[in-house]
């Protein structure tokens, strides 16, 4: 109980408040973790109904003029303030891997640019792996590679329109379709050569 309770408020204070980076993301990743091992206990229609959902209201939230997460957005940007749980940040990386370059001017209101993933887009792709996991390592791999898939597009559209986007909607529909095709199609049909002493 004492070591929940000391993990429990260190995470808060990390998460929430201030701590160094590699805690932050740490707990965040930890915390994705746990909650896929959570989801995966799920009935598999169940769990890809609810990846489905979340990733429609990831459209939703991002894109819709009142959606919740493009006003967090742009009150954290108004703010000069970090997005809470945010677990990726490129535009870090980008000043880590150039710092002989001298700092701009700071214009009156700023727009932090770059790739921003937070805390729920790794959740979900990390519960769509894990349901894989439950099944093959063949659907492990091809539903990795759909989800990698849908952010590298994800990646393609940010840099063609240059606004926010959510992270969820064209991975997850690569990932689950991956995962139907290969757990329904590829994987009884491997089974079926390797019955019959076929290798390719």
């Amino acid at each position: 109980v004492f070591l929940m309770w000391n993990f429990a408020i260190v995470g808060v204070v990390a998460i929430f408040w201030h701590a160094p980076t590699r805690i932050n993301q740490g707990y965040l990743i930890l915390i994705s973790g746990l909650l896929a091992i959570f989801f995966t206990k799920l009935p598999e229609w169940t769990t890809l109904a609810i990846l489905v959902i979340i990733a429609l209201w990831d459209l939703f939230a991002v894109l819709a003029p009142c959606g919740p997460l493009k006003m967090l957005v742009e009150t954290a940007q108004q703010r000069q303030e970090p997005i809470p749980a945010l677990l990726y940040n490129a535009s870090v990386f980008v000043m880590m891997a150039n710092p002989n370059e001298e700092p701009e001017e700071p214009e009156p209101n700023p727009k932090r640019k770059g790739v921003k993933l937070g805390l729920g887009d790794f959740i979900f792709y990390s519960v769509l792996i894990g349901r894989a996991a439950l099944f093959d390592m063949i659907t492990v791999f091809t539903s990795f590679i759909g989800v990698i898939t849908g952010l590298f597009l994800t990646l393609l559209l940010l840099a063609i329109l240059r606004k926010a986007l959510p992270a969820l909607p064209i991975s997850i529909a690569l990932g689950i379709t991956f995962y139907l095709v290969t757990s329904y199609v590829l994987f009884p049909f491997t089974i079926t050569l390797g019955s019959q002493g076929i290798f390719v």
